[in-house]
């Protein structure tokens, strides 16, 4: 979907509409990849806020969830 879900692309027109992206080398997309992420501005997202909320919420109501160790033999 490029619309939020409104409508869909068939495999094809996927393919027909990408094609310059699809076939670029693990090298080619990786750079590009390092750039964009230069360009990224860092936020704070409330969600994060939001869900360390919800676990001091549920840990409050049913204690620390407890983790069986898993002893190297």
């Amino acid at each position: 979907s490029e619309d939020d879900k409104k409508s869909w692309l068939r495999i094809e027109e996927f393919k027909e509409k990408h094609q310059d992206i699809l076939s670029l080398t693990f090298d080619e997309a990786n750079e590009m990849s390092l750039e964009e992420i230069q360009t990224i501005d860092a936020i704070d997202d409330p969600i994060w806020e939001e869900e360390e909320r919800l676990r001091e919420e549920y840990i409050q109501i049913h204690g620390e969830r407890v983790y069986d160790e898993e002893e190297d033999e």
